[in-house]
């Protein structure tokens, strides 16, 4: 719950400081690695049960939800993102 309410903090700002933007995509670029990392070792737990081909379309299927659920919700925010990475 506040995970979800700092992330909707950060796009509230984000609205108003486009460099903000920038941030949340280094933030969730850094998450998505650790997520990979969690999910590595969980798999060699597991060791034959989470196959690689379900792990990629899980992702995948992930991905495409957030940035649909992105260009749904803060499509301003989508098309200002080249200029949070002009450094402006």
């Amino acid at each position: 719950m506040a995970l979800g309410l700092g992330v909707a903090g950060l796009f509230a700002l984000a609205e108003r400081e486009k460099r903000v933007l920038a941030l949340i995509f280094m933030l969730g670029c850094c998450l998505a690695v650790v997520f990979f990392a969690m999910v590595y070792l969980l798999a060699q737990w597991l060791g034959q049960a989470v196959t690689p081909a379900i792990f990629l379309a899980g992702h995948i299927l992930a991905a495409a939800a957030m940035v649909g659920s992105l260009a749904y919700f803060h499509g301003r925010l989508l098309r200002r993102m080249p200029e949070a990475f002009d450094g402006e």
